[in-house]
């Protein structure tokens, strides 16, 4: 007993001072490191929107061993309720559970609270605006553009719907185009703002013959072949084609029949002589019409073509065999003398 009680003031300090300096000698061996945790953010009242858009990652130094350290963040969560939230610019616990860390990884720091910004969420409606690039094909101009729906309801931000007076949609080019486009696109609202009233808006835009262009027909066009087998024998449902032409009244006048080049191509058509059949078939059907113009007008155009395709029938090709020659008879041979 005496041997415990005899300088107990140095024994005790001599045992705080190696606890101490056994802590210090094992901290020396630990490492520290930073990493992002993403935030789940539950229970955000409905009538509370972002008015900035909040964190993403909370950012957590943890200390162990180099090799400890070592493992997978993937699953690792910290959570912010939301249950309480208020109008404006508060401060929000953040929880993380250290039981998602393995045994031997401590935190050696991380931010308790998160500052984030919400505004009162509000409905308004709007106007839809179609968003049209590019200009019709020569002598075509753009009519009537319909829209539908014409009114969407968005929602968002008090203070950011305060400056929304439309919404626009997603491009819709019109670039040479012909004929009527008729397409669904979808809204493209500002950040921050959706649109709940409705997904898509389907836009029809007339794109209508031109009132002050002129027009002229260019009949008995006549279709050529190209890439025809030369074992077969093609024959058309239609010989020749009639065009139908737009431009400027003086480049009108210019154009004839020898202006334009009709033709089919037949390369998809061959003859197989050791099976002796016709590839893929000996009737091809709907096969279109290639038609250019040959001369250089620029504000000449070509807006129909009729018809557009052809049936055409393949045959093969009789192939002459040279008559045999006979050989002369007694007859005739000369009489030499």
């Amino acid at each position: 007993m005496k041997l415990i009680t005899e300088n107990w003031k140095i024994k005790v300090a001599s045992l705080i001072l190696a606890t101490f300096t056994w802590m210090y000698v094992r901290d020396l061996k630990l490492n520290t490191v930073n990493i992002s945790v993403p935030i789940t953010y539950e229970s955000k009242p409905g009538n509370l929107t972002w008015k900035k858009d909040p964190p993403r990652y909370l950012k957590i130094k943890i200390r162990g061993r180099q090799e400890d350290l070592k493992f997978p963040t993937s699953s690792l969560r910290a959570i912010i309720n939301l249950k309480n939230a208020k109008r404006g610019r508060n401060n929000y616990p953040v929880f993380f559970d250290e039981n998602q860390l393995p045994e031997k990884i401590s935190v050696s720091g991380s931010v308790r609270k998160i500052r984030l910004y919400f505004d009162l969420t509000i409905q308004k409606k709007v106007n839809v605006i179609a968003t049209i690039q590019g200009q019709p094909a020569q002598g075509f101009v753009t009519g009537k553009i319909t829209i539908n729906p014409k009114v969407v309801t968005i929602e968002g931000a008090e203070a950011d719907l305060k400056k929304i007076s439309e919404i626009s949609t997603e491009l819709i080019s019109i670039a040479k185009a012909n004929k009527t486009i008729q397409k669904k696109v979808s809204f493209l609202p500002p950040k921050n703002v959706k649109v709940s009233s409705a997904k898509e808006a389907d836009i029809r835009i007339l794109i209508q013959t031109d009132s002050n262009a002129k027009q002229k027909i260019i009949s008995n066009v006549n279709i050529t072949l190209k890439n025809l087998d030369p074992k077969l024998k093609a024959t058309l449902s239609q010989k020749s084609i009639t065009i139908h032409i737009k431009g400027e009244p003086q480049e009108l006048q210019q154009m004839s029949v020898s202006s334009f080049q009709a033709y089919i191509n037949l390369e998809s058509t061959t003859y197989n002589r050791k099976t002796r059949i016709i590839l893929p078939t000996d009737t091809g059907e709907n096969i279109p019409i290639q038609v250019k113009i040959l001369s250089s007008n620029p504000s000449v155009e070509i807006t129909e073509v009729s018809p557009e395709k052809v049936t055409v029938k393949f045959t093969l090709k009789k192939v002459l065999k040279p008559k045999p020659v006979k050989p002369d008879s007694p007859k005739d041979k000369p009489v030499v003398e």
